[in-house]
């Protein structure tokens, strides 16, 4: 039995370890641009809640996280916890994703990856500084296939250079366009 999107999103909220950490609705936007047999790539993991959104549909995931500093060095003050890289393998395991999903544990600059990976869609939720979105964007822009979506790219965000990169930079992009924007997710599609 299939489960619809809502469905599949509260089953995820509701029995995770920690949360996942975009709304029902960006996880919307997330969950109707991968297609099914699609190669998923995320940088920024925190409890992994976005790779098991992902799973459902992508063949393969692939999330880039150097597991250090913000919440991993603290508490994440809405799970109430700190986040571990066991934590995010137990989900995985939990939500039957595990053999569909890649935990590399490093800094996704300079790019971890060979050169031959190429995602169709890449979400941008790393380090929140100008410099590391920038750096992310430069990187997504030449290897993914199809779409990017920008998570915390919002006016009011306290994220603030996710929104001044996405407005300096990925909105002026010649060969990217934003298509959609739902809270603080922003989707950006390859100019045919």
């Amino acid at each position: 039995m299939t489960l619809t999107y809502e469905a599949l999103y509260a089953m995820i909220k509701e029995n995770i370890t920690g949360r996942i950490g975009i709304t029902e609705d960006e996880g919307h936007l997330l969950h109707k641009t991968i297609s099914h047999g699609d190669l998923y790539l995320e940088v920024g993991c925190l409890w992994g809640g976005t790779s098991i959104l992902a799973a459902d549909k992508a063949d393969r995931v692939i999330t880039i996280d150097f597991m250090m500093g913000g919440f991993w060095d603290s508490i994440d003050p809405v799970a109430k916890r700190k986040p571990s890289a066991t934590h995010i393998l137990d989900n995985f395991t939990k939500f039957r994703v595990a053999h569909k999903v890649s935990i590399i544990k490093d800094f996704s600059y300079p790019f971890p990856l060979p050169p031959d990976i190429q995602p169709d869609v890449f979400l941008i939720d790393g380090g929140h500084s100008y410099e590391c979105a920038l750096q992310d964007w430069n990187t997504a822009r030449e290897i993914t296939k199809r779409a990017i979506l920008l998570h915390d790219f919002h006016r009011g965000n306290t994220h603030k250079g996710v929104w001044a990169m996405g407005q300096e930079v990925a909105m002026k992009d010649p060969e990217w366009e934003l298509t959609d924007h739902v809270q603080s997710m922003g989707l950006f599609t390859r100019r045919e």
